[in-house]
């Protein structure tokens, strides 16, 4: 286990990049997201890692495999095209 101190101060216990399996990986890996720079906050409620926009809004970090999507959503998630 590695210990992770998330963008908002958490204090969390990880899997060990050792274990890390598959492309990207919200801890270890993030991929090239336009989220990537926000800070990350786990919401303990969900089970799931999300990243806080310029609004405050916590937005499900895209690297989080299978969670479901749905949140209070500012329109920050969606990536400019």
């Amino acid at each position: 286990m590695d210990i992770y101190i998330s963008g908002t101060g958490q204090r969390l216990r990880v899997h060990g990049a050792h274990s890390c399996t598959g492309d990207a990986c919200v801890i270890h890996r993030p991929s090239a997201h336009h989220m990537r720079s926000w800070p990350t906050t786990w919401r303990t409620d969900r089970f799931i890692m999300e990243r806080i926009c310029k609004h405050g809004v916590g937005h499900p970090d895209p690297d989080e495999p299978g969670v479901d999507r749905s949140h209070g959503c500012c329109g920050c998630c969606q990536p400019l095209t």
